[in-house]
């Protein structure tokens, strides 16, 4: 039996560990794997959780295929977002389904999302690096607001469109805001 997020998962057993599946998603002795859909943030699967606290940080490992395109984002709709992304334009940022791109080219990546009441600080890290703050201070408090007429909150979720597909570890859940040291 997998623990992963927070949940007793159980499934079949692949001989390697305890594993789930369903369409568009697996997870596996603690990797999460996404099958891209879709082409952006904006029309692919996602999967969200629902974060209670005021003040949080949300981290995990994403790893990348040819073709994918991953992400860690906070999520009211689809078309108001933001969060972080890798693909094959670098490490980039997303906001309000806009995208901007970096010359930071990898296909491993630790981002680290950081929300204290609504202002949102964003970090990335390559393996073996230090954390690299992408933007400091973004206001989402609109995203709460319910000004968009989407469902009540803001929620962390992981995405991946294009093709093949990208996994997912060491997801932390913190509630409360934890701010690396650059």
């Amino acid at each position: 039996m997998d623990t992963k997020f927070g949940h007793q998962v159980q499934g079949k057993n692949s001989g390697s560990g305890v594993g789930f599946s369903c369409a568009w998603f697996s997870l596996n002795s603690g990797t999460l794997i996404l099958a891209a859909n879709g082409s952006s943030h904006t029309n692919t699967s996602v999967l969200a959780c629902i974060a209670g606290d005021h003040y949080y940080t949300v981290e995990i490992a994403i790893q990348i295929e040819p073709g994918c395109e991953a992400g860690l984002i906070l999520l009211y709709i689809q078309a108001h977002t933001a969060g972080l992304t890798l693909g094959s334009k670098g490490v980039g940022f997303i906001r309000n389904g806009a995208r901007t791109g970096s010359n930071v080219s990898a296909n491993r990546a630790t981002f680290r999302l950081v929300n204290e009441q609504q202002d949102v600080d964003m970090y990335y890290r390559l393996p073996g690096e230090p954390w690299v703050l992408v933007r400091s201070g973004i206001d989402i408090t609109s995203y709460n607001d319910n000004s968009f007429g989407g469902f009540l909150d803001v929620r962390p979720a992981l995405y991946a469109p294009g093709a093949n597909y990208a996994k997912f570890r060491s997801l932390l859940y913190t509630p409360a805001a934890v701010v690396p040291t650059l």
